[in-house]
């Protein structure tokens, strides 16, 4: 057997796959590391970024939030900077890993300094009102309410009369909605305001000032009524009552009808209310044009609503009504047609006081009107007499006199008034001073008469005590005197019967 040398083979390629895997290795790590230092620059550059615009962020809202603060430094402001410190810790937050209520807190927020000083400037414009009206006092026109409620509040708040107590700002983000906490001198909360739009400022109710309108409303009713017209309706159906002299003779004018003004007034005053708020209008009727009755308040009308219709309806009639006794009088006393009165015999051979008594007691308010040549009114119904104003001493009367004939004192004036303007009893000589006893005795005595039409055992009485006692004189006893002695009697009389 043959010896054979083994054959040699040499392996090149596997050495080149080796060396190329190596070289491969190396490129792939090399760029790895050049990929994650860029990643990494980037993210710093971008984190830098977002602290950068974050701090010019935070900077502007404080900013505005510090201008806002120094031009307001009645109110407490810490909250608002408690929210700035929240702010900032969002605003550092990766964008993409932000919640929703993140988002709208820092929305919110970049726009706070802007939303703060409106808001504000709302507040001022809230607190000029109310100061305005709180100034002009409680109930009046113009005037706060006076059954509004939290007044305390609302002095604190917008600093009435340096009113105790302290302000804090309370602002939500998240609500975006802005209110002043309002604390009470002793710590004890009032409440809070917010004043968020100019047309929903937070101040107790303010009663409109109609005085222009009720001015307006006359004169437009006032033309309406045609009263140079002597066929106007508004003279129909009236009597003729208001005495006017021309030389010597007296004409009695038509008056115009109060209920035709009231008609015309009526369809224009629904006009007035209906351009009011609920609010305004009730408060009008409670506090100035009302009689006396009270209608539950309502910030606004409920539309459908009977009890909005009903108290509407009520308002409108008073304040037609207001605007007549107030503004109207001078409309209502506008002289109408006339016809001729026919003279009274002149004031001959008057017997004595209670002669001329007897006479004008028929008839009080014409002669009233003929002796002092002023036109007062009588109500039959009312059993008044009306003087207008412009016929009173200029500056003490601001309204009509009216006289109550029921009252004692005032009939008393009153007839008394007629004396004197009549001239008979002027002066001081005994015939003078006589007639003015007998007149007012004869007052007196009808006014006994008249209170005691049916008292038989009294009239019965007096008879046998008169036939008891005779005024025997020698000087004749005064009819008064006479009258209070029997009174006394009487009185002692009625005593020891019901015993």
């Amino acid at each position: 057997m043959s010896y054979r040398n083994p054959k040699q083979i040499v392996d090149t390629q596997s050495g080149q796959y080796v060396r190329e895997l190596q070289k491969s290795l190396a490129d792939t790590s090399s760029k790895y590391f050049t990929s994650a230092k860029q990643e990494f620059e980037r993210r710093a550059k971008l984190n830098a970024k977002i602290v950068a615009d974050s701090q010019e962020r935070v900077n502007k809202a404080s900013n505005e939030i510090n201008q806002v603060a120094n031009a307001n430094k009645a109110i407490n402001f810490d909250q608002m900077y408690d929210n700035l410190d929240t702010y900032n810790q969002y605003m550092q937050v990766n964008p993409a890993k932000r919640t929703r209520e993140m988002n709208l807190f820092i929305s919110n927020m970049d726009n706070s300094g802007t939303n703060l000083k409106n808001n504000l400037a709302n507040t001022v414009a809230a607190g000029e009102d109310f100061v305005e009206a709180r100034e002009k006092g409680l109930g009046v026109p113009g005037g706060v309410y006076s059954a509004a409620e939290g007044l305390e509040k609302y002095e604190v708040m917008y600093g009435y009369n340096q009113a105790p107590g302290s302000k804090k700002m309370d602002y939500n983000p998240l609500t975006n909605e802005f209110r002043v906490n309002v604390i009470g001198k002793n710590g004890e909360s009032l409440g809070s305001s917010l004043n968020q739009d100019i047309e929903h400022l937070d101040v107790p109710q303010i009663i409109p000032d109609e005085t222009e309108n009720m001015k307006a409303l006359n004169e437009s009713v006032k033309a309406r009524m045609d009263l140079k017209n002597p066929n106007s309706p508004a003279y129909a159906n009236q009597e003729y009552q208001l005495p006017t002299k021309v030389g010597n003779v007296t004409y009695l004018s038509k008056l115009p009808s109060k209920s035709v003004y009231l008609e015309l007034a009526d369809g224009l005053a629904k006009s007035e209310v209906d351009s009011m708020t609920a609010g305004e209008a009730i408060a009008l009727y409670n506090d100035i044009i009302g009689e006396g009755d009270i209608i539950d308040y309502q910030k606004t009308w409920v539309e459908g609503s009977e009890e909005s219709i009903v108290a509407k309806n009520k308002i409108t009639k008073a304040y037609a009504k207001h605007v007549a006794d107030k503004f109207g009088k001078d409309v209502l006393m506008v002289a109408g047609p006339r016809i001729k009165e026919v003279n009274r015999p002149p004031e001959e051979g008057i017997g004595s006081g209670s002669d001329f008594y007897n006479k004008i007691k028929k008839d009080p308010t014409s002669y009233f009107n003929e002796y002092t040549e002023i036109p007062a009114i009588l109500d039959e119904k009312k059993n008044t007499i009306t003087i207008p104003k412009k016929y009173l001493e200029e500056g003490k009367d601001e309204e009509d006199l009216v006289i109550d004939m029921n009252n004692k004192q005032s009939k008393i004036s009153f007839y008394t008034r007629i004396l004197e303007a009549s001239g008979i009893a002027k002066g001081t000589s005994e015939k003078a001073k006589l007639i003015r006893k007998q007149f007012s005795e004869a007052i007196r005595a009808d006014k006994l008469k008249k209170q005691n039409p049916k008292n038989k055992e009294l009239e019965k009485f007096q008879k046998e005590w008169n036939e008891k006692n005779p005024d025997l004189g020698p000087i004749k006893e005064q009819q008064s005197f006479r009258f209070a002695r029997m009174m006394k009697a009487y009185s002692e009389y009625k005593k020891n019967k019901n015993q």
